[in-house]
């Protein structure tokens, strides 16, 4: 299993171009935007769904942690009744939807 989760999160940083997708510093982390104890790490989807999955610093992945309303507002975290292929990220970079096949789309530029 850990050779898996190594294989997806190194194609999530590249996806991401090893960038965090918050506030575009070097990405370090790989973070569950619905997370592993709400979904169990049984649920394959959960652990290795590409369009659960983001690429963080350090910094902001302890930031979503710490201030879930605003996660969940932004899109960094999803509830457990939620498809994270359905939920767009909002940062003050634009607008990015994150599909299962591994792709991303920018899709707009917020005006914060």
């Amino acid at each position: 299993m850990a050779a898996r989760w190594d294989r997806v999160r190194r194609s999530i940083l590249e996806r991401d171009d090893g960038t965090c997708v918050r506030c575009h510093c070097e990405a370090c982390d790989v973070h569950h935007r619905r997370l592993k104890k709400i979904g169990g790490t049984s649920d394959e989807e959960v652990k290795y769904g590409l369009a659960n999955l983001v690429s963080l610093c350090r910094g902001c992945h302890e930031h979503v942690h710490a201030h879930p309303a605003e996660s969940y507002d932004c899109g960094f975290m999803v509830h457990s009744w939620d498809d994270p292929e359905l939920i767009k990220i909002v940062s003050v970079f634009g607008v990015l939807e994150l599909c299962s096949d591994g792709s991303s789309v920018q899709t707009g530029v917020c005006d914060f």
